[in-house]
């Protein structure tokens, strides 16, 4: 039995690998745990909330790095409307929406990978969305030879967004 005190309604056995490797393709189960001892499946729910936590606030300081960006966004549009050194930062407020995006796009490779852990147990269910829905595709060469989009990423782009139901997002930026 589970030494946490939650036996009574959150201990159960994980499903099985077969279970897992049939229904769940995109989730690579954990075979090192015994999936015939019940766990509890709260205490691996909070782990895993913790684990995401610490991924969209890292330590040491324990703020968003996206928060910052956006809060520097801001201070910068204000700025240079009102005239206060408008020429350098209407100069540096593209890179500064361009390291907003990366460390979105960063922030929520993290959140998924802090989820992990308790899908590779339970499967997916709770936590953003699965990475099916999450895939990097090589980008296309644009037709007119002209370079629309920066080369972030190593070359690659997100397919789809990723749902995060507001833990490390206040709001995204939109891509000119």
């Amino acid at each position: 039995m589970a030494t946490c005190g939650h036996e009574d309604c959150f201990v159960a056995t994980p499903p099985t690998l077969t279970f897992m490797l049939e229904n769940f393709s995109v989730v690579t189960p954990d075979p090192t745990i015994d999936r015939s001892i019940p766990r509890c499946r709260l205490c691996d729910l909070i782990a895993a909330r913790t684990r995401e936590t610490a991924a969209v606030h890292p330590p040491p300081t324990y703020s968003s790095a996206i928060e910052r960006l956006q809060n520097h966004i801001t201070s910068a549009e204000q700025m240079i409307g009102e005239g206060i050194r408008k020429e350098e930062l209407e100069a540096t407020l593209p890179s500064m929406k361009q390291m907003l995006a990366n460390e979105i796009w960063a922030t929520e490779l993290r959140m998924l990978d802090a989820w992990k852990g308790h899908w590779a147990i339970w499967g997916p269910g709770e936590g953003p969305e699965t990475p099916d829905e999450y895939v990097l595709v090589e980008e296309e060469e644009p037709e007119d030879g002209v370079e629309g989009k920066p080369k972030s990423f190593a070359g690659k782009k997100r397919k789809a967004p990723m749902n995060i139901k507001g833990r490390a997002l206040a709001k995204k930026v939109k891509r000119a």
